[in-house]
């Protein structure tokens, strides 16, 4: 189950509307607004790669007022992997 987090840059004013559009997807767990070279964070649950995908390119990039997205998948998570030993 592929977890990924997607950095959103949105257009000046569209906040409030992409925030409450992205709320209402499927899949994404938490929607965060943050101050920095990114407006919004979104932490996406997925079954697999594939609907990880379709979730961000077919619905969170297809939400106007979106101007940018750059995608982040967890590789070692202290949640799943509470130990160093799963890094080596």
């Amino acid at each position: 189950m592929p977890t990924a987090y997607v950095l959103i840059k949105v257009a000046a004013g569209a906040e409030s509307w992409v925030f409450e559009a992205l709320k209402r997807i499927e899949g994404i767990e938490e929607v965060n607004v943050v101050y920095g070279e990114y407006d919004i964070i979104a932490k996406v649950n997925a079954q697999n790669m594939n609907d990880l995908r379709d979730i961000v390119i077919k619905q969170i990039r297809s939400v106007n007022g979106i101007v940018k997205t750059e995608t982040f998948i967890i590789a070692v998570s202290s949640i799943k992997y509470p130990t160093a030993e799963k890094l080596s």
